[in-house]
């Protein structure tokens, strides 16, 4: 039994520091070349309920937070084990949809796109989801674009709505659309009601 313990502890040591290793394994899954594929620990870097899943080559792809309860905090890495994209998945009200902030970076630590998600309506049939879009010029902190959508929870296509913007790299608006306000429960999308203005 006691040399079973080691050898699992042993098999992790080139993923996880020496602190690490006292965290509580709760499931492992292994690729067929018998390197972690999946490991599920209940506690890892002081946050709790952690799903680590693994490339063949051991690098890791992704981290879930608070697995299996909500909100579940969400990380993919690139191959060089760098952040590329976080979000937030949590109960609006008896649904399971992705919350707050959405980010995406590339893989240098800079911003390319974020999203912010609300929703509106009661119940999950009713559901209205919101998302604000920021895009940014590649390696800057400018606003490239700024749009926003709409759809139903229950899979009504990907709508534009309120007013979409484009930006130069002073940050001046060259280009803006007008779309039915996001507050509109009908997720159609329609080609009327679109105002464009061109700077």
């Amino acid at each position: 039994m006691l040399l079973s313990c080691k050898k699992s502890t042993d098999d992790k040591s080139s993923y996880f520091s020496k602190e690490d290793k006292r965290a509580d394994t709760l499931e492992v899954i292994y690729h067929h070349n018998k390197k972690i594929k999946e490991l599920f620990l209940s506690q890892y870097e002081n946050e709790k309920n952690v799903r680590l899943f693994f490339s063949e080559n051991g690098k890791i792809e992704k981290k879930v937070l608070n697995f299996n309860s909500y909100p579940e905090d969400h990380y993919e890495y690139n191959q060089n084990g760098k952040l590329i994209h976080q979000w937030r998945q949590g109960n609006i009200g008896g649904c399971i949809a992705i919350i707050d902030r959405e980010i995406f970076w590339d893989g240098k630590e800079n911003i390319t796109k974020e999203i912010i998600h609300k929703s509106i309506g009661n119940r999950c049939s009713e559901k209205i989801l919101l998302q604000e879009i920021k895009e940014y010029f590649p390696g800057t902190k400018k606003v490239r674009s700024l749009s926003n959508t709409h759809e139903s929870y229950e899979g009504s296509a990907e709508c534009p709505c309120g007013i979409w913007k484009e930006y130069d790299k002073d940050q001046r608006v060259i280009g803006q659309t007008k779309y039915v306000d996001c507050s509109d429960t009908n997720t159609f999308c329609e080609d009327g009601n679109i105002d464009n203005e061109n700077y």
